[in-house]
């Protein structure tokens, strides 16, 4: 017979799970200029968040891609769908 203690924290954890995969889904539809402005963030550590600009967002199959400008330097940007592992490369 399980002990009370386990059976709280297992209903705990039950409650918990919705909230947690939640947090770890992509942006929802129409706030993807927000992910896309937070995944520029993380692409490019120590950028001024104020400083960025979002354009040409094109979201295809299983990848995102834009275009950022950042205190006047371009970069063109590329995410998976749920715009995790980002990444910005200067424009020549």
């Amino acid at each position: 017979m399980p002990q009370p203690d386990r059976i709280r924290s297992m209903a705990r954890l039950l409650l918990a799970t919705p909230l947690i995969l939640a947090a770890c889904a992509a942006p929802a539809p129409g706030n993807e200029h927000a992910g896309l402005h937070q995944a520029t963030l993380e692409a490019l550590p120590g950028i001024d968040a104020t400083t960025v600009e979002i354009t040409d967002a094109v979201r295809a199959s299983s990848k995102w891609t834009w275009k950022a400008s950042v205190s006047g330097k371009a970069y063109a940007c590329d995410a998976d769908d749920q715009m995790r592992l980002p990444s910005c490369t200067p424009n020549a």
